[in-house]
């Protein structure tokens, strides 16, 4: 049988097919003269909504204060007009181009009041790929998902989810900045999903044994506990996890596969 320290630092792949992570709606709040959460980062495809609460605002791109018709996007922001979106996606980054996607906006009536924000959008969104393994369980295979942003200045907020898995196990993610892979590994038509480079420390999938009712989560802040140094803004990783399955014949299982670009 192969073992995990064979998997972990032998194996090298070609890349695989993809598939694009579904998009988050993030709300902002108008709080006097503040916006709440003032500075947020969101993944490409996400939509903005930016909630009115009392007095008369705009929303409007740039950091001058002064709107000329140059803005990205710009909306009032009033009894009469309650809420302002702008959905984040590939076409709109590349109508409007802005030094790491960052949009810096203001509310015209009290920019001089320090009513100001920020989006910075974190681009290419996540996407998964790959094809995870059979289990012990028929129909129970662990597909990886994710919620959050991969940002630096929220590490703990970005989650990589991969379930559902026979529950009451343990198992560990592997991962790296050396690309995708799709390596045949053990007897139940798995495949290694991401160059070997780093692991995290192993995980209990929750659950109940011999039921497909676990699931393991790690975040990026469990990763960049244990890269070296890899977990750095621009570095794009890939990641799979790998688990116990006592009853399954290799015994283990493995998950698909998850690409990410780290933001600040």
């Amino acid at each position: 049988m192969q073992s995990l320290r064979t998997f972990l630092t032998t194996l090298i792949a070609p890349l695989a097919l993809a598939a694009t992570a579904a998009a988050d709606v993030v709300d902002v709040d108008q709080v006097n003269l503040t916006f709440v959460p003032q500075d947020i980062v969101i993944n490409e495809g996400d939509t903005v909504v930016w909630h009115w609460a009392s007095g008369n605002h705009t929303v409007s791109e740039g950091t001058d204060g002064s709107v000329n018709g140059n803005e990205a996007f710009h909306s009032a922001l009033t009894s009469s007009v309650p809420t302002f979106s702008v959905t984040f996606d590939a076409a709109f980054l590349a109508a409007n181009p802005r030094p790491g996607n960052r949009y810096d906006y203001f509310c015209a009536p009290h920019f001089n009041l320090g009513m100001v924000g920020s989006v910075t959008v974190c681009s290419p969104p996540p996407v998964t790929y790959c094809t995870p393994s059979t289990t012990s369980i028929p129909g129970c295979s662990a597909t990886m998902s994710s919620s959050g942003v991969a940002s630096l200045s929220n590490a703990a907020g970005f989650e990589m989810t991969a379930g559902p898995a026979p529950g009451s196990n343990l198992g560990l993610m592997y991962f790296s900045d050396k690309g995708r892979a799709s390596i045949p590994f053990g007897t139940q038509g798995g495949l290694v999903c991401a160059q070997p480079g780093f692991r995290s420390k192993p995980k209990a999938s929750g659950g109940t044994q011999g039921v497909c009712n676990g699931a393991y989560t790690f975040t990026l802040a469990d990763l960049d506990a244990s890269s070296n140094g890899v977990i750095l803004a621009g570095n794009t990783i890939t990641a799979a996890v790998w688990f116990r399955d006592p009853a399954s014949a290799d015994p283990f299982a493995l998950s698909d596969g998850i690409e990410f670009t780290i933001c600040p």
